[in-house]
């Protein structure tokens, strides 16, 4: 049988970041070294920022700091002409500027290799 926190102690040992809260709590606090048979405490493997944020650099009050913010997603906006032809175009055109009918936009994606 797995150690409870059979996962987070390989995260940990493989040179992850660990979070513990005492059972009740609901601050977690980054732990350099847990005791893993504390009944009192919970563990966690640091949550990491999700792929669509982007880290920046911003002035948070008197200081630069770095935060998270929602990457602008990227779309390919899709037009018809007269002919019921479609259109491509990497920004959105106003309708009076064209004869272009919007018809939607298409989300792209890109691979961070």
């Amino acid at each position: 049988m797995k150690h409870k926190w059979h996962k987070e102690i390989c995260a940990w040992a493989d040179g992850g970041q660990i979070e513990a809260k005492e059972v009740g709590c609901t601050q977690w606090k980054l732990d350099d070294n847990p005791y893993w048979d504390d009944d009192d405490w919970e563990y966690r493997i640091k949550p990491q920022p999700k792929e669509d944020w982007v880290m920046i650099c911003k002035k948070c009050g008197d200081e630069l700091g770095i935060v998270y913010e929602p990457k602008e997603p990227q779309y390919l906006y899709v037009y018809a002409n007269q002919h019921a032809e479609p259109r491509f175009c990497w920004n959105k055109i106003t309708p009076l500027k064209t004869d272009l009918i919007y018809q939607g936009k298409i989300k792209l994606e890109q691979d961070d290799e």
